[in-house]
């Protein structure tokens, strides 16, 4: 593997203990072109789509629609590769790209999935509820929202844990936790997020 895929792969790694335990069924489509992209962008395209599909269990197909959009979307590309904070630009950019490829419906069970996999429940069989509860939570979000959770979500192993957009994925989270009585104790696997709040309610991360 070149030094630039192993760069990427360490920029974009998340812990596997926050992966998505459902699988995405489907995946909506939106026109993919990868026209008039040089060699580097579509690696660089392949490469973060590979880690966003693994992260959240999305279908092959939502995969190649990820490849092909980023490797045309610079922009997107650098907000899924820059160790900055990620500009409004690269935000919005990154959100058009992922909604492109898989619709907000299936990220809401995609995402409520990581949740539950990364907080589980202390009665197992509440599990479905919590994922039900936590999907139409995520649902009911807000177009701000959405972006920052799923931006977040996605790119937080890059920016800075402590800036704006940590802090709003945070903020959403803890929302999410507290709506769906999510309890996250000191033995779970969720990361700590920081929030504009002053409790320090921790975060799936």
């Amino acid at each position: 593997m070149s030094p630039s895929r192993r760069s990427l792969r360490r920029l974009l790694r998340v812990p596997s203990t926050v992966v998505a335990v459902l699988v995405v069924a489907g995946g909506v489509l939106g026109a993919c072109s990868s026209s008039g992209t040089s060699s580097s962008d579509s690696t660089m395209a392949t490469e973060a789509a590979a880690v966003v599909a693994a992260t959240f269990h999305i279908p092959a197909s939502a995969q190649s629609c990820l490849e092909e959009e980023l490797a045309s979307n610079a922009t997107a590309r650098d907000g899924l590769t820059t160790t900055d904070e990620l500009t409004s630009a690269q935000k919005d950019a990154v959100s058009e790209v992922l909604l492109a490829c898989v619709g907000a419906d299936q990220w809401a069970q995609a995402v409520a999935g990581r949740i539950t996999a990364a907080v589980p429940p202390a009665d197992t069989r509440d599990l479905t509820t919590q994922v039900t509860c936590l999907t139409d939570a995520v649902e009911a979000l807000d177009a701000t929202q959405r972006q920052a959770l799923l931006v977040g979500l996605v790119v937080i192993g890059t920016a800075p844990q402590t800036g704006p957009l940590a802090v709003q994925r945070g903020d959403i989270l803890n929302g999410l936790y507290t709506t769906c009585s999510v309890a996250v104790g000191s033995s779970s696997t969720a990361s700590t997020a920081p929030t504009s709040a002053t409790s320090s309610t921790t975060a799936a991360g």
